[in-house]
């Protein structure tokens, strides 16, 4: 092992911009309550995931900071 990261966030979501927002807002909480009934706890099992929750900006310093080092 060269080098060591801290934990990436894992799982990004994202919308094309042609998207509606109405339907990026559906699609969200869709996923950030699939914690909250067995259907949705049953799909995050599968993954291994106990919940999806929305990331922050802050969340991927971690990512900013690997690309200074690599520079």
């Amino acid at each position: 092992m060269l080098w060591k990261s801290d934990p990436l966030p894992p799982f990004a979501y994202a919308a094309h911009p042609r998207v509606p927002p109405k339907a990026i807002e559906s699609i969200q909480r869709a996923l950030l309550e699939m914690d909250g009934n067995p259907e949705g706890r049953t799909l995050l099992a599968a993954l291994n995931v106990k919940a999806i929750v929305a990331a922050k900006d802050s969340d991927y310093d971690v990512m900013r900071k690997m690309k200074l080092k690599l520079e």
